[in-house]
């Protein structure tokens, strides 16, 4: 049987055992730090992220977080979506999304 767990070192990444299945995660975006870099609230709480690869973002955006750097934008209610489907496939309670 496969279940989900966290990546010992990484713990935004979740992967399903035995293997090394990653899954990338919604992040808020809470606070821009710089150009480049913004402070993200996930399910692994508030982390500071890259965003190079999304361009400019304001507090409030959801991005898709994988190893630390935002890969793209979301819509709030695909990010709730994708937390919900993650939260079942662990079987506990989705964290909210505002």
């Amino acid at each position: 049987m496969r279940r989900l767990c966290r990546h010992p070192a990484r713990s935004s990444v979740l992967y399903f055992t035995p293997g090394a299945m990653c899954l990338a995660l919604p992040h808020r975006i809470t606070r821009i730090l710089d150009s480049g870099r913004a402070l993200a609230e996930g399910p692994d709480g508030e982390r500071t992220i890259t965003t190079h690869l999304v361009g400019e973002l304001a507090p409030g955006a959801y991005v898709i977080v994988v190893y630390g750097a935002a890969i793209r934008e979301v819509a709030p209610d695909e990010a709730a979506e994708i937390l919900e489907l993650v939260a079942e496939l662990a079987g506990q309670n989705p964290p909210p999304t505002q």
